[in-house]
C-alpha cells in the first residue's frame, strides 16, 4: 500500500508489570479530525506485553515519510469497542515517525506510561510538547471573565502555538495544533473563524503541506477546510444557524466545567493540617495540585516548571510528610 520499503521500524515500550500480557495497539492517523481518541479503522497492528510489561512493534510496512501514529492500551472487557466515546481505562500517545525509525516509550516517574519517548526521529516527541502548551493555555484561561481579555489571550496563544509549529519544521506538528485551535467543539473556534480570514499563516501552512506531503490525504483535507473557512458566503445569514448553536454548546460546556472546578476546589479547601507548614511555598502549591489529582505533567504546565523539577519537589514533600506514595498522601491529607 505504501510502496517499496527501504528500512525497518521498531516501536517499543513498557507498561507496569501488572499490565503483563495486555494488548497494545498501533494506529496510523491519516484523518487529523480523528486524533482526539482511537478508532478501530485506524488500527494497523496489535501485540501483547510480555511478562515484564514490555512490548514491541517492528516491520517494514509503514510509509517512509513522517506520519502521525498512536499507541494505546485498553484493558476494558469489550476491548476496542467504545462507539462514539473514549474510555478512562485506556492510555494512549500520539507521536510522529517514519517507517525507518526506532522509538522507545519507557515508563516514567511512578510508573507513568506514554509520557516520554526516546527516538531516532527529532519530531517524535513534538506532539507531547504541544500537549504541554495546551495544558498551559487551559490554565491561563481558568479565571478569565472579561470578553476583551479573552480575545487578547486568544491572540497571544494562537501566535505562540503557530510560532512553535513553524519552528518545529514539521507540518504535521502544525496540523496537530490546527486541529486543536480550529475544532468546532472548542472555545477557540470563534476566534479561529476570524483569524483564518486575515492571517496569512494558514495559507503558509497549506504551502508547507503541499511541498512536504503533496499526495497525502490530510493535505487534501486541510486544503478543503481552509478554502471553505476563508471563503465566506455573501449572505451573512447563510450557515449562521449551526455555528451559533455550536458556539452556545461550547459556552454551556465551558460553564459546566467551571462550575465543576469551583465545587471541587471548595470541597478540598482547608483539608490540609498543620503538617503542611513544614513545606516551602512551592512545595505546598505542588501538594495542593497533587490533592486535586493532577499528574506531574499537568503540575509542570500549571507552574511553568519542568517535569524533573516537579519530581524533585514531590520527593521533598514525601520526605517531609513521611509518606511514600500519592495514594498515601491523598488518604491522609484529603480529609
Amino acid at each position: 500500500v505504501f510502496g517499496k520499503a527501504i528500512g525497518q521500524y521498531q516501536f517499543s515500550g513498557k507498561l507496569p508489570e501488572e499490565k503483563a500480557h495486555e494488548k497494545v495497539y498501533l494506529s496510523l492517523v491519516e484523518d487529523y479530525r480523528k486524533m482526539g481518541r482511537f478508532y478501530t479503522d485506524q488500527i494497523i497492528a496489535q501485540t501483547h506485553t510480555d511478562s515484564t510489561g514490555h512490548f514491541v512493534f517492528k516491520g517494514a510496512d509503514l510509509p517512509q515519510q513522517n506520519r502521525i501514529y498512536r499507541l494505546h492500551t485498553d484493558d476494558c472487557p469489550n476491548g476496542t469497542a467504545h462507539f462514539l466515546k473514549d474510555c478512562h481505562n485506556s492510555k494512549s500517545v500520539l507521536f510522529i515517525a517514519d517507517g525507518r525509525d526506532t522509538l522507545d516509550f519507557p515508563t516514567g516517574f511512578e510508573e507513568e506510561v506514554f509520557c516520554t519517548v526516546r527516538s531516532t526521529n527529532t519530531s517524535s516527541d513534538a506532539l507531547l510538547q504541544v500537549d504541554l502548551l495546551k495544558e498551559a493555555m487551559i490554565f491561563d484561561f481558568m479565571d478569565i471573565e472579561i470578553d476583551k481579555r479573552k480575545d487578547q489571550l486568544l491572540e497571544k496563544w494562537f501566535d505562540l502555538m503557530h510560532d512553535f509549529g513553524k519552528k518545529a519544521q514539521e507540518p504535521l506538528v502544525e496540523l496537530y495544533i490546527y486541529e486543536f485551535l480550529s475544532n468546532k467543539g472548542h472555545e477557540t473556534h470563534p476566534y479561529y473563524q476570524k483569524d483564518a480570514l486575515t492571517n496569512p499563516y494558514y495559507q503558509g501552512l497549506l504551502q508547507r503541506l503541499e511541498q512536504t506531503y503533496p499526495k497525502a490525504r490530510f493535505t487534501q483535507q486541510y486544503m478543503a477546510e481552509i478554502t471553505m473557512d476563508t471563503t465566506q458566503p455573501s449572505d451573512p445569514s447563510r450557515g449562521k444557524f449551526p455555528f451559533v448553536w455550536l458556539f452556545y454548546l461550547a459556552i454551556a460546556s465551558s460553564s459546566i466545567a467551571v462550575i465543576w472546578i469551583l465545587l471541587k476546589r471548595r470541597k478540598k479547601k482547608g483539608r490540609i493540617g498543620h503538617q503542611m507548614n513544614k513545606l516551602t511555598a512551592q512545595e505546598r502549591e505542588i501538594a495542593r495540585l497533587i490533592l486535586k489529582g493532577h499528574t506531574n505533567k499537568e503540575i509542570a504546565a500549571a507552574l511553568f516548571i519542568s517535569v524533573s523539577t516537579v519530581k524533585t519537589h514531590v520527593n521533598n514533600v514525601y520526605k517531609k510528610l513521611d509518606i511514600s506514595s500519592r495514594e498515601e498522601f491523598k488518604t491522609q491529607y484529603s480529609h
